[in-house]
């Protein structure tokens, strides 16, 4: 527990709080605490977890859901992850998402289909591609 939690607890204790004195005790800038106090600022992990597309207790849920896929030997496509992360999340996931999400959890991932290419590296990888960049260097040379 952080300095600042148990001067909070110790707060939440007192009939009548004092806030300097309690910074004190724990040696905390007192305007930190009264703001903490407050409810004028949060911790780190809280303020994090709101700027997520899918807070912890959401990319468990989809981190569950693909590993029971993979265990019923039905993997998911990086679109069946996406579409699952868009019921959860309430709106559709950014470009590449997908592939930020399963490399972030690797090591809780039972799957090993999930391999997600970057879109545009998936689109230039293609016999068309190949044809049109040697025939342009043929021309040149």
């Amino acid at each position: 527990m952080s300095a600042i939690d148990k001067a909070i607890a110790d707060l939440s204790t007192q009939e009548s709080t004092n806030i300097s004195a309690t910074a004190r005790k724990y040696g905390i800038v007192p305007c930190t605490l009264n703001r903490r106090w407050h409810g004028v600022t949060t911790t780190a992990e809280q303020a994090d977890d709101g700027k997520r597309f899918l807070n912890k207790e959401k990319a468990t849920q989809l981190i569950d859901y693909i590993n029971e896929l993979t265990g019923k030997a039905a993997p998911p496509t990086p679109a069946m992850v996406a579409a699952y992360a868009t019921q959860l999340g309430g709106r559709p996931p950014g470009h590449n998402w997908t592939l930020r999400f399963v490399s972030y959890h690797s090591s809780k991932l039972a799957s090993g289909y999930l391999n997600t290419l970057d879109l545009d590296r998936h689109q230039a990888d293609s016999v068309w591609s190949y044809e049109q960049y040697y025939q342009l260097v043929n021309e040149k040379l």
